[in-house]
């Protein structure tokens, strides 16, 4: 055997050497891996630790986010209630427009600002050279009257309201006269310029009736009821006046109730 050939001896000094530094450096590597995973532990714990503050701001600005929009979505509601407002109270002052217009030639006719006279109902009804459907008139104008129906420019009817004509043409329409043969299908085609041509206006004169339609401007007509007593439909609602109330008397149409 050689001197220099390694002995049995050496080798396994040298394999012993070999495991120290094997575990010296496994030891190592464990050191550091365990350094290592402190250190991620630490970083993951300052990261939460940090992080849960901003958890709650971002929970906070959600919340407020949600009421934010609440808010818009009321804002935008509130907006189109006014805008619907808006637009009602401009048809109001178009209408009130229209009314004031319609209404001024009435002012100008100056009537009088007096109240509604009485005149006694069955006095007149108690008249036998009355027709009957000439009473029946009479009666229904007054029932009008009682009823407090409203003045309405183009009004026909008593749940909208009459202006003038259509007061004058709605109780004849209930009569069912004979001529002009289509007032009883459609009265609100009848207004004061075509209710003088039908009913032929003429001057006033002591020929007039009962129940007689007067003529008078501003497109105002009324009922004779005799005794210088007239009765119609003016702003302030069904009004018993007499004939001189105010406006320029035309003349009178005679009303055939046969």
């Amino acid at each position: 055997m050689s001197s220099d050939s390694p002995t049995p001896i050496d080798e396994l000094q040298q394999s012993l050497r070999s495991v120290q530094q094997l575990r010296h450096s496994s030891l190592t590597s464990v050191l550091l891996m365990s350094v290592g995973l402190i250190v991620i532990i630490g970083s993951f714990i300052y990261s939460i630790t940090r992080l849960r503050p901003l958890e709650h701001q971002i929970t906070d600005k959600q919340h407020e986010l949600t009421e934010l929009q609440i808010n818009v979505e009321k804002l935008k509601e509130e907006r189109e209630k006014i805008e619907q407002d808006i637009q009602e109270y401009k048809h109001k002052i178009e209408s009130l427009k229209n009314d004031l217009k319609s209404i001024t030639p009435l002012v100008k006719a100056q009537i009088k600002p007096q109240t509604s006279r009485q005149v006694n109902e069955k006095l007149i009804l108690e008249k036998r050279e009355l027709e009957d459907k000439r009473k029946e008139a009479i009666k229904l104008a007054y029932k009008l009257k009682g009823d407090q129906i409203k003045f309405t420019w183009g009004g026909k009817s008593p749940q909208e309201g009459f202006d003038s004509s259509g007061f004058i043409a709605y109780v004849l329409s209930k009569q069912n006269l004979a001529r002009p043969p289509d007032l009883a299908r459609h009265p609100e085609k009848y207004y004061s310029g075509l209710l003088a041509q039908v009913f032929r206006r003429k001057r006033y004169d002591n020929e007039i009736q009962i129940g007689d339609i007067l003529f008078y401007e501003a497109g105002i007509c009324m009922f004779n009821l005799g005794n210088n007593n007239c009765i119609g439909m003016l702003p302030e609602g069904v009004q018993i006046k007499e004939i001189d109330f105010g406006p320029k008397l035309l003349g009178y149409g005679r009303v055939d109730y046969q």
